[in-house]
């Protein structure tokens, strides 16, 4: 009954655009019904979001979007990608105000 319940839910998300919510959902109920089969197009579909996240600057939400996916393809290589550009950034930030002083 309660994966019954979490199935519909996890639907629900996913009619709501809400993909990271839903695969979440269905993460946890990988043996029922048909989740199987539809997860891995939930996760492909996730992880082109987060590159177009990614593509587009939005590091936060790219990171959002690959941390779900728990190493899916390449998802961890823009983990370190997204820390490397978001870390650069703070560190060329504080090196001009340096430099302004």
């Amino acid at each position: 009954m309660i994966s019954e319940t979490q199935y519909e839910l996890g639907w629900s998300y996913f009619d709501d655009g809400k993909n990271i919510k839903a695969y979440e959902v269905f993460d946890a109920i990988r043996e029922y019904s048909d989740v199987r089969e539809f997860i891995g197009d939930l996760e492909e579909l996730i992880y082109l979001e987060g590159q177009d996240a990614y593509r587009k600057g939005n590091y936060k939400d790219a990171e959002k979007h690959f941390k779900c996916l728990k190493g899916y393809s390449r998802s961890l290589d823009y983990i370190t990608l997204i820390n490397a550009q978001t870390n650069y950034s703070i560190n060329i930030t504080k090196l001009i105000d340096l430099f302004l002083l």
